[in-house]
């Protein structure tokens, strides 16, 4: 059975992935939503194979604390996490347009998780998109 970690399993990406998953295969699904806990995202780390990272506050007119929370913060705590179990785990990441033109707080926030990503699997030989 293979083993997945969906944050952002109540939006629109999440959500209709978990579908598609709960159909197509064998497999294990772990639902990360924001009611969740960091002990809940640790569990879901720690026995994840691969992660869906869509979660993410997307309202461009959030202030720039809950974007950096929702955006960058949850991020950290993956990479944190992933560490903590020096988990190898392949990560596909949902970004925005707005991470390219960074002209308003969410693209930043977008864009600093994109980093994040990037470097974090790059360090690790660790395939991510």
């Amino acid at each position: 059975m293979f083993k997945v970690l969906i944050t952002g399993a109540n939006g629109f990406f999440g959500k209709n992935l978990v579908r598609k998953l709960e159909k197509g295969g064998d497999f294990l699904i772990f639902k990360y939503v924001r009611s969740d806990s960091l002990n809940d995202l640790d569990s879901y780390i720690k026995n994840s194979d691969f992660i869906f990272h869509f979660a993410g506050e997307v309202k461009l007119d959030s202030g720039a604390k809950k974007l950096k929370q929702s955006n960058v913060i949850l991020t950290e705590n993956i990479i944190i996490l992933l560490n903590k179990y020096n988990k190898k785990t392949p990560i596909v990441y949902a970004s925005s347009i707005h991470a390219i033109t960074q002209t308003n707080e969410y693209g930043k926030t977008k864009r600093q998780s994109e980093v994040l990503i990037e470097k974090h699997c790059q360090k690790q030989g660790v395939k991510y998109c």
